[in-house]
């Protein structure tokens, strides 16, 4: 199976892609606001596992609890 994974320039581009007028947050601030995502996620029973130097996924039972809540497809 597959695992759709979200990359730091996907996050950039899915914030602030309509913007080209602003500049881009850096990498740390993209890594903290997924911390905090994750910290929130988890609350949810939705887990969210690093894949370092590469992005951030749902694992398996996160997606299934996604789904659960209806926040996935």
């Amino acid at each position: 199976m597959k695992r759709e994974m979200v990359t730091p320039a996907g996050i950039t581009q899915a914030m602030f892609g309509h913007r080209p007028d602003c500049d881009a947050p850096s990498r740390n601030s993209i890594n903290t606001l997924m911390s905090e995502l994750r910290v929130k996620a988890r609350y949810a029973g939705i887990a969210i596992e690093n894949v370092r130097g590469e992005g951030w996924r749902l694992t398996s039972d996160g997606k299934a609890r996604a789904r659960e809540l209806g926040l996935a497809a």
